[in-house]
């Protein structure tokens, strides 16, 4: 195409340089010429006699966004041959740039050559020749070539001179750029790293930077840890159409273990869904082979307000994900159990509605798979509306859940509820709400129903809340102080009939829900009795940007009915105090903690994070402080700090380093180092993961992993580049 354009850009030139000096070939210029030409040069010369156009000095063709510069062309109209003796550069509409030491070109581009070829593809990938030839208007073959993406010279700074090496680069007997398919062809190639050979290929096929998604290989990673050995991932890519793609994954480890890991993508009309697999083909673990594991998820619209998808997490016993490096990132807090569903969802202005079924699969040793749920259906619905009569807001909602375990265990439950609430703002600020609620529950269970007597169960819950808050504000300084008392009424019966409890088994209380009516998380119980929430907000804003906010508070009860255990921290006539407080510099530092305390200050709850950026260092950091819950099924207090640090020397080199600590037990559970180097053409990426403590299916264990991406080649190249380092 760069030829192509370059003959045309000089034929049109050709006559316009006949034009101007006073020849008869208007006509013929205007037919040739198709397309607006420009033509710039200290001196045009044209000898009729040899009909030879020559321009000399600073020469510069524009034609259609293309740009040849030069110091010399000639055009010999009797040859129908384009020469340029010197060099010359051509920049392209897609920003590709050609230069060389000197070209002779037919007209018809069945002879066309360029000496000392240099071309920039996509700003990064460079390949040098010796000779390039244009063939059939679509391909360029270039002889003796070397390519590679990385910078060589000096750096943008001008700081260090670079060895004339680069870090890595392809030779090559023979290229054949495929300009309308976008591919490069490499005969005989061979891939150097800092000069050393260390891959022959006799032929190889890269797709050029300008292509987004391309069939071939993937980097490859490798690792090392105390369960795999040496291990080795090889993904290979395929780009089936435009809409979905799949990448298949070979993993070997030296323990005789074979993974085949799969990925499927697909963007539909209606949607889209991804499927992620891996089969175990050979075991040289437990030698059980065709273990498996597969997560996905899809979502497609139906109409204009309706939704469906799906949700899937599965495997085939509970060790294989965590012997095989399948677990999340944080394997402390590893899911320990999959889920999967399909629903239907239709989301409107004021109203919300979804059916599914789900089921959870359990990876943890001390749960019976028989004993988990299927939960067929499950249906919410949910719509508000203005109130005609008394102002305010009305609501509605409509729900029901079947729970189906092994030996015929049946639990079903239907509830309705109807609630109204409205808002009055007085003339001297205060603000005033009410709020009505009318909950109704019906359970049908199966006789052999674990822990519950009875084939049926209702329930009847009425809930009645009145609050006023007082905001009031006061500029000190530049800084607006804003305090804001609340208290919130609520009523409900001291007891109703006993009934079930599948969804409300944990219980959170903390200032989101401070003042809230039903602090249970789920439909199966209520808050009761006669109580008062009440507690403070503070926020301070400062012009300069940061602010400061603050809440504390506490429930008091007519009586103590016991609903909740004592670490959840609502036990007892009075619950325990409530306090949370958040310190924010935009883009610098952030604190915030929340703790549960009792009057005697002895904490049953503190949670502290802390984000801070300075420079080139970003820091988090958290510590987390529980009390045993025997009722939700945390046996053992809990005590722990994670700090993660990330600090960014410079374009080139990033370091990482993570860390837990137990206080409890006094040791450390996990850490993880990793150092990243990157240039304009390579990264490495080398991690260490320790694991000091068993958690679940996760047993203690060291890995080293290591991945190495030549950057700059299909969909690598990328979207900024870095200034090299002088380390090599």
């Amino acid at each position: 195409m760069v030829l192509k354009m370059l003959s045309r850009v000089l034929l049109a030139a050709l006559f316009a340089a006949i034009c101007l000096s006073g020849a008869s070939a208007q006509t013929h210029s205007n037919e040739e010429s198709k397309e607006p030409v420009g033509l710039l040069a200290d001196t045009i010369d044209y000898n009729a006699a040899a009909k030879i156009l020559t321009a000399i000095g600073n020469v510069r063709i524009v034609s259609n966004g293309q740009i040849l510069t030069a110091n010399k062309v000639i055009y010999d109209q009797a040859t129908s041959t384009l020469t340029i003796p010197g060099g010359f550069t051509i920049v392209n509409t897609d920003g590709s740039i050609a230069k060389g030491t000197d070209a002779s070109i037919s007209s018809d581009l069945s002879n066309a050559v360029m000496k000392g070829a240099r071309i920039l593809i996509a700003e990064q990938f460079q390949m040098a020749a010796d000779q390039l030839r244009y063939v059939e208007g679509r391909f360029k073959v270039l002889d003796r070539v070397v390519a590679s993406t990385c910078y060589i010279g000096k750096t943008d700074a001008g700081f260090c001179q670079l060895k004339p090496t680069p870090f890595w680069q392809i030779r090559s007997k023979r290229v054949i750029h495929d300009e309308l398919e976008k591919q490069l062809y490499f005969e005989n190639a061979r891939l150097e790293v800092l000069g050393v050979p260390i891959f022959y290929a006799p032929l190889l096929r890269l797709p050029d930077p300008t292509v987004d998604r391309a069939s071939g290989v993937l980097t490859p990673t490798f690792l090392t840890s105390d369960v795999l050995k040496f291990g080795a991932k090889l993904p290979y890519f395929i780009a089936i159409d435009d809409h979905s793609d799949a990448t298949f994954t070979a993993f070997i480890s030296s323990v005789g273990s074979f993974v085949l890991e799969g990925q499927y993508r697909r963007e539909t009309t209606k949607g889209q869904y991804v499927l992620d697999g891996a089969v175990l083909l050979v075991d040289g673990i437990d030698n059980n082979a065709l273990r498996s594991t597969l997560k996905g998820n899809g979502r497609f619209a139906l109409s204009s307000d309706y939704d469906w998808g799906f949700e899937v997490d599965v495997a085939s016993d509970k060790t294989f994900r965590a012997q095989y490096g399948y677990e999340d990132d944080d394997k402390l807090s590893a899911q320990d159990r999959l889920f999967s569903e399909v629903f239907v969802e239709r989301n409107r202005q004021n109203s919300f509605l979804k059916a599914s079924a789900s089921i959870f699969q359990s990876l943890r040793t001390v749960e019976i798979d028989a004993q988990i749920p299927l939960v067929f259906p499950d249906v919410y619905y949910r719509d508000i509306q203005d109130d005609p009569w008394l102002g305010g807001k009305l609501g509605f909602t409509a729900h029901t859940t079947t729970l189906l375990r092994g030996n015929d265990d049946r639990f079903v439950r239907v509830g309705f509820e109807a609630d109204w609430q409205r808002e009055w703002s007085l003339n001297n600020g205060i603000l005033l709400g009410t709020r009505g609620e009318l909950d109704a529950e019906y359970y049908l269970l199966s006789d052999n129903y674990s822990g519950f007597a009875g084939s049926s169960a209702n329930r009847i819950t009425p809930t009645l809340s009145a609050d006023i808050r007082w905001p009031l504000a006061k500029v000190v300084g530049a800084a607006t102080h804003i305090i804001e008392p609340i208290v919130q009424i609520v009523w409900n019966e001291d007891s109703i009939n006993a009934t079930p409890n599948e969804d409300s088994i944990q219980v959170e209380f903390e200032e989101s829900n401070l003042f809230s009516t039903n602090r249970f998380p789920g439909f199966d119980r209520h808050e009761l009795g006669l109580r008062a929430n009440v507690g403070v907000n503070y926020t301070r804003y400062d012009p300069s940007g940061w602010n400061f906010g603050a809440t504390v508070g506490r429930v008091f009860r007519e009586k103590n009915i016991v609903q909740f255990s004592n670490a959840s921290g609502l036990a007892g006539k009075n619950s325990d105090w409530v306090s949370a407080f958040t310190i924010n510099f935009p883009k610098s530092f952030e604190l915030s903690n929340r703790t549960l305390f009792d009057s005697d200050f002895s904490i049953s709850k503190n949670e502290t994070s802390l984000n801070f950026v300075y420079k080139r260092i970003e820091a988090e950091a958290t510590y987390l402080r529980l009390q045993s819950d025997v009722v939700a099924g945390a046996n053992d207090p809990r005590s722990e700090a994670a700090l993660k640090l990330v600090f960014t020397q410079d374009y080139n080199w990033s370091y990482l380093a993570e860390w837990r600590h137990d206080f409890d037990t006094g040791t450390a559970t996990e850490g993880e180092f990793g150092i990243k180097y990157a240039n304009e053409c390579i990264e490495i990426d080398l991690s260490l993961s320790l694991q000091f403590v068993a958690s679940g299916n996760v047993s203690p264990s060291k890995e080293l992993g290591l991945m190495v991406s030549m950057v700059g080649i299909g969909n690598q190249a990328r979207k900024q580049r870095r200034n090299n380092g002088c380390v090599f």
